[in-house]
């Protein structure tokens, strides 16, 4: 991989990681019966008493750093009292609780060491009452990730230019 010098500069400025975010969404499930306003009405699987996993793939976790954080949204969609039991790679996460068919979130700092360079798995049941199920909206992590090529290339944002940096 080649090195460029994305501008001038007076100093050095040498930085081992740089934030990023993560940021999963599935739709693969439509339901007009949500009453959302002008927001879109799909969303992910089925979050029932029966356990589901979402596996996923993250690189370069620079696991030097102490945390990370995670935010997990989920769609009420059975009347009454939602919990919704989350386990990011066994790692169980805070249970977040809801009523009626509103969008609700989890968001939480994790130590780093709780992600995985390569596959991750989010774990999802509803432990709320008989009958109660959800939609999985969107899973985000943020972390801070080291300078890795992927592919030969390395995409990555810089702070005070706030321009997409490609080498």
């Amino acid at each position: 991989m080649a090195t460029r010098v994305s501008r001038p500069s007076a100093g050095t400025v040498v930085s081992p990681s740089y934030s990023q975010t993560l940021s999963l969404k599935e739709r693969t499930n439509y339901l007009s019966t949500i009453r959302n306003g002008d927001a879109e009405n799909y969303w992910g699987r089925l979050v029932t008493s029966t356990q589901t996993t979402l596996n996923f793939n993250l690189s370069g976790v620079d696991l030097t750093k102490p945390t990370a954080t995670v935010t997990v949204r989920f769609q009420g969609y059975s009347p009454g009292l939602h919990q919704t039991e989350i386990f990011l790679n066994n790692q169980q996460l805070t249970t977040p609780t809801s009523a009626g068919q509103i969008p609700y979130q989890i968001s939480q700092q994790i130590p780093t060491s709780a992600l995985v360079n390569g596959q991750n798995s989010l774990k999802m049941r509803s432990v709320g009452p008989t009958g109660d199920f959800v939609l999985f909206d969107s899973i985000s992590i943020s972390f801070d990730r080291e300078h890795l090529a992927l592919g030969n290339q390395l995409f990555f944002y810089a702070l005070n230019d706030l321009s997409l940096i490609h080498i």
